[in-house]
Order: structure tokens, then C-alpha cells, then sequence
């Protein structure tokens, strides 16, 4: 799997680190969103929309970025482990979102984690959709999980040991 594969628009992944990075506050948001829609309104006379349109979204958005926030959190972590686990090069999607490229321990600088789709029925869940696919000796092997839970270590020990399983890493002695 490669960035040209998965579809990379480098707005959408510009467009989700921006709602990472920013504090949103509810009060000012749905204050704006309501200043905003009657303005379209008044202003635009082919807005067909009116208040109640944009403010039935605002809830749902500031619950999605809260959300995305500490799931990225999570997401970085699990490709930060694995990166440490595997050493080799492997695709990482989580949440049908999150896109990971490790290109090896030799190659570390041309490695990167990004946004290519905004799934938010995922990213509200309380689950994780794990796909990890790796090429080793000609041989390609995806592993893909759903995890109820945010234990990170045993996210990282059933990748670990599925890739044991398949000879692609050593057993730990």
C-alpha cells in the first residue's frame, strides 16, 4: 500500500491537523455558526438553509474533534510502538483514517503518519480498526483487527505475534 493508493488529498490531511492543533470552544462556535448562517441568509438569496441547519451540526462537530483528538493521541502511539517492534518497512491504517508508512529503521526520515479520509463513524467509536500490511522475503501479509479497547499493548503483542506466526519477526528468547 502507498500514499498513490490510498487516495492522499493533502487538504483533508491539512484540514484534520488544523482540528487537532485548535481549542474549540462550544459556546463561541455554536454563537458563530448561528451569526454565520443569518448572515448567509440575509445576504445570499440562494441560501435555502435556514439557522437550525448549521447549528444541528455543531454538537456533532465538537464531539467529532474531541474525539479525533484523543484518538490521534492513541493512533500515534500505537505506530510509534510498532515502529520500535517491527523495524521493517509496513503500512499502517487505522480507523479507515489514520495512514502510517514506515520505511525502516534506515530509512526513518521517509517515514510519516497521515489523514486520508475523515471517517467519523469510526473515529466516534469506541473501537479500533487496525489493518497493518508488510511485505517480507516476497511474501505480503495484512493483518486486520477490531479492538474494543485502548490497551495499546495488547493491540502491539497480537500484531507482534501474528508476525511471529508468519516468520516475519524472530521470537523474543
Amino acid at each position: 500500500m502507498n500514499v498513490k493508493k490510498i487516495n492522499y488529498d493533502a487538504g483533508l490531511d491539512s484540514f484534520i491537523r488544523r482540528l487537532l492543533e485548535t481549542e474549540i470552544n462550544e459556546n463561541e462556535l455554536t454563537l458563530y455558526v448561528e451569526l454565520f448562517s443569518k448572515y448567509l441568509g440575509y445576504t445570499n438569496p440562494s441560501y435555502k438553509y435556514n439557522i437550525t441547519y448549521l447549528n444541528q451540526y455543531t454538537e456533532e462537530f465538537i464531539r467529532s474533534c474531541q474525539n479525533l483528538k484523543h484518538k490521534n493521541e492513541i493512533y500515534d502511539r500505537i505506530y510509534k510502538i510498532l515502529m520500535c517492534e517491527i523495524k521493517m518497512s509496513f503500512d499502517l491504517v487505522i480507523d479507515n483514517s489514520y495512514y502510517a508508512h514506515f520505511e525502516g529503521l534506515e530509512n526513518v526520515d521517509k517515514s510519516k503518519a497521515i489523514y486520508t479520509r475523515c471517517d467519523t463513524n469510526k473515529i466516534n467509536s469506541n473501537k479500533y480498526e487496525i489493518k497493518l500490511e508488510i511485505e517480507n522475503k516476497n511474501e505480503y501479509y495484512v493483518f486486520c483487527r477490531k479492538y474494543d479497547s485502548e490497551n495499546i499493548n495488547f493491540l502491539v503483542d497480537d500484531i507482534t505475534l501474528f508476525l511471529q506466526e508468519k516468520g516475519v519477526l524472530e521470537e523474543d528468547k
